[in-house]
């Protein structure tokens, strides 16, 4: 089967939506909103987020939107976008007509669909109520990087991995870094098939079934997240395994520098050297107390020259 290897970069800076965006919840106090980019002093403006801080330190960011992919991270770092090409500025909407299109062509339900493709970047999302998943990877997909999203009000959230029969996903590669898994989510944060797939800095409340799930021997490496579980005492536990235990307790699953509150619980199997989770480790893990900073930042940015973003 022929595959398309797709060098993309995805980021929302401002999106209308049909649902009430809600502000993602503050685990603590919030750091300070300042007016104007131009006034901000570089080390007052950053809060560990790796992503964030590389350009929104920066006064002079909206003069160069196309390096804004120099600040990728993880897995998906190599994302170029448009960053060598033009720009080219939409002045009618208006004449966008759509004309027979192939069967399948269409949107099969999902809110971002990756499909055979790698070197992907989805940055700074708000997604919810979509048909099928709000992000999925499938088809051999890899090198892709999903950060700084704010997720709610929807059942299964992210898939990453087509079928446990299809053995090209076992090189898939993901970071999920940064973003705030909000309220009215049930499961598959992600939920994964083969491959590997690094956790890393991101908060968690209040999911329905699970957060973190897989089939066909994934490895999981989750390190300096903060898993918030609901007061119902059937939801608890982080993971899920598709499996029976006498399989599953050789796949490699840990949990390094989460924090669990309100009896979450991470239940780890498998190897627990570092050596072990080499191929799922893409960026340095922040300490999970940093999170009370960057948390309200996820989501898509209303961003406007000389103004706070």
């Amino acid at each position: 089967m022929a595959r398309f290897y797709l060098v993309s970069l995805l980021i929302c800076l401002h999106a209308t939506s049909t649902f009430s965006r809600h502000v993602p919840q503050q685990i603590s106090e919030p750091v300070p909103r300042y007016s104007t980019r131009r006034q901000l002093d570089t080390e007052q403006c950053r809060t560990g987020n790796l992503i964030d801080d590389c350009w929104r330190c920066d006064p002079e960011w909206e003069a160069n939107r196309k390096k804004l992919t120099d600040c990728a991270v993880g897995f998906g770092k190599n994302a170029i976008g448009g960053r060598d090409g033009d720009v080219y500025v939409v002045t009618d909407s208006g004449n966008a007509m759509v004309w027979d299109p192939f069967p399948h062509s269409g949107s099969d339900g999902d809110g971002i669909s990756i499909f055979g493709s790698r070197d992907v970047w989805i940055d700074h999302c708000t997604l919810a109520n979509c048909y099928d998943g709000l992000i999925d990877a499938t088809y051999g997909s890899t090198s892709i990087t999903i950060s700084n999203n704010y997720m709610l009000h929807h059942n299964e959230v992210m898939l990453m991995g087509h079928s446990d029969e299809f053995l090209d996903d076992k090189n898939m590669q993901v970071t999920i870094a940064f973003n705030y898994f909000g309220e009215g989510l049930v499961q598959r944060m992600p939920r994964c098939r083969h491959g590997y797939f690094h956790i890393v800095n991101n908060v968690y409340t209040g999911w329905q079934m699970y957060a973190i799930g897989g089939s066909a021997n994934p490895t999981i490496n989750s390190q300096g997240n903060v898993f918030v579980a609901s007061d119902n005492n059937y939801s608890k536990e982080v993971t899920k395994r598709e499996s029976y235990f006498d399989e599953w307790k050789n796949w490699n699953w840990r949990s390094e520098g989460d924090m669990m509150l309100n009896g979450a619980f991470f239940t780890p199997s498998g190897q627990e050297t570092s050596e072990s989770y080499i191929k799922a480790s893409s960026m340095v893990a922040r300490p999970s107390s940093l999170l009370t900073q960057t948390a309200q930042y996820a989501g898509t940015l209303r961003c406007r020259k000389g103004y706070g973003c």
